[in-house]
């Protein structure tokens, strides 16, 4: 198998005790320092978020990125461009249905947890099935 088919299996039936990344950060070169400082606040937040961990000189395309983002099981992609950085904001695109805004990131952060709040007896019951 390859690993993408591991990572899709494994995000298709999680093992107990791994957690399902909350999102996953996307972004373009220049914004590899705001992408790590992202992540922290993210994660500061109680968010679980992971990112591609190239430096400056070897930051995936956006495409690769966002395949990575779907293949980790992450619901959510946190897309962050030369735009969004301008605006002070991120794009957030729901990989699990489709849609995307460009919101601040108080705004991506509510989103991401009422989805995660959302899930949770789905997660649990899918617990006490196995």
């Amino acid at each position: 198998l390859g690993v993408e088919r591991v990572l899709m299996l494994l995000a298709e039936n999680p093992p107990e005790g791994i957690e399902t990344l909350d999102g996953y950060i996307v972004y373009g070169a220049g914004e590899s320092a705001a992408a790590w400082m992202l992540a922290e606040q993210l994660r500061d937040r109680g968010l679980t978020v992971a990112l591609h961990g190239g430096g400056e000189q070897s930051v995936a395309s956006f495409k690769s990125q966002m395949k990575k983002a779907d293949a980790s099981g992450a619901r959510f992609a946190i897309i962050l461009g030369s735009d969004e950085l301008a605006q002070q904001k991120v794009t957030l695109k729901n990989l699990r249905g489709g849609e995307q805004v460009m919101v601040s990131l108080d705004e991506a952060v509510s989103q991401m947890w009422d989805t995660v709040e959302l899930l949770q007896p789905e997660i649990s019951n899918s617990h006490l099935t196995r």
